[in-house]
């Protein structure tokens, strides 16, 4: 009987490095603004993120959500970017956002970024970025422990 085993290997070459307190920083500097508690970071959040992204890079880095079981953010840029960088982008979105009614304004603007960041509940964050090979630029993940975003439910 011949058995044959195939081991896959992943390179971390692609993997984009950024400090993890950068990141939780940055969340955390935003959620403060709103009067919410701190997120801290979760390596096994990390590791979905990082094969999400993977996963999205594998597909051209185009954006598309995983539909797992955490909140998720994304992000793609064409260059290179920091966590202050990444979480800004999202927390722009309060732009569109009213924070008496707790609603968004109509399509085309975008405000579920922004919420998730801010969601009160959630209190776990990991991310995790790669770069988009040949093309150039990155995609970035962020999973959030307990989601957020519930339809009809404010954020904090």
């Amino acid at each position: 009987m011949l058995t044959i085993l195939a081991v896959a290997c992943t390179s971390d070459a692609d993997l984009v490095e950024f400090a993890p307190d950068d990141m939780v920083a940055a969340h955390n500097d935003v959620r403060a603004e709103y009067g919410v508690g701190p997120l801290e970071w979760d390596e096994a959040l990390v590791a979905v993120a990082v094969d999400w992204s993977r996963n999205l890079a594998a597909g051209g880095c185009e954006l598309v959500h995983s539909g797992g079981e955490y909140g998720e953010n994304l992000y793609w840029t064409s260059a290179t970017a920091t966590p202050a960088e990444v979480v800004g982008a999202w927390a722009a979105e309060v732009a569109d956002y009213d924070l008496d009614t707790f609603e968004c304004a109509p399509e085309p603007a975008v405000c579920g970024h922004f919420t998730q960041v801010v969601w009160a509940d959630s209190t776990a964050v990991g991310c995790g970025a790669v770069s988009c090979g040949e093309d150039g630029g990155e995609v970035w993940t962020c999973e959030y422990d307990p989601p957020g975003n519930w339809v009809d439910e404010a954020p904090f």
